[in-house]
């Protein structure tokens, strides 16, 4: 179910983002583990992690390239190195 997030804009609510740390990846627990931040209402940040199954993964893959996507046709950002140009305009390997 798609959530139209504009309207959630002016709203006082509990929202998770990306810490800037590295994703990590379990092998044993076969699990990716995210480091997130929480940013309360109030101010406060709670750092903790966002863990996701091998089907959670990938789904998040799938939606993360589609929104990827949809910002680019957009033209909000440059075409990624993943298209064939490594970061600093060389050539993949």
């Amino acid at each position: 179910m798609a959530t139209d997030t504009s309207q959630q804009a002016g709203a006082a609510h509990l929202h998770a983002v990306p810490d800037r740390r590295d994703l990590l990846y379990d092998v044993r627990a076969r699990q990716a583990v995210l480091p997130i931040i929480l940013r309360h209402p109030d101010g406060r940040r709670t750092e903790t992690i966002l863990v996701l199954d091998g089907n959670q993964m990938q789904l998040v893959a799938i939606q993360l390239e589609q929104a990827i996507d949809k910002r680019q046709s957009a033209g909000h950002l440059p075409p990624l190195y993943g298209s064939g140009q490594a970061p600093g305009g060389g050539v993949e390997r």
